[in-house]
C-alpha cells in the first residue's frame, strides 16, 4: 500500500502505553532508508543517492526487483519502485 494510506487507529491499549490519543489515525509510512531515497530526489531509474547518518548508505532506484548477495533490495516508497543498497 502507498505511504499515507490509512491503516487503522490507535487502540485504547496502545494509547495507555504510549500517551497517544485513542482513535488517532495510523497511516502507512516508509522506512528511513526509503524516505532518504525519496528526500534526495532519487525517484526513478537511473538515479542514485547517498544517505549520511548513523551509517553511510547509498543506493539506486529501479522498477524491477533484483536480488544479489552483495546488495539488499527493499520496497521503495513510491509504488512500483525498489531501492537497492550495498550490504
Amino acid at each position: 500500500m502507498p505511504p499515507g494510506t490509512l491503516i487503522g487507529s490507535v487502540t485504547e491499549d496502545a494509547a495507555a502505553a504510549t500517551g497517544l490519543r485513542a482513535g488517532t489515525p495510523v497511516a502507512a509510512g516508509a522506512g528511513d532508508g526509503q524516505a532518504a531515497c525519496l528526500g534526495a530526489g532519487a525517484t526513478g531509474p537511473g538515479r542514485a543517492y547517498v544517505n549520511l547518518g548513523t551509517a553511510v548508505v547509498g543506493g539506486t532506484v529501479s522498477t524491477r526487483y533484483l536480488t544479489d548477495l552483495a546488495n539488499r533490495t527493499v520496497a521503495g516508497d513510491i509504488l512500483g519502485r525498489v531501492c537497492s543498497r550495498p550490504r
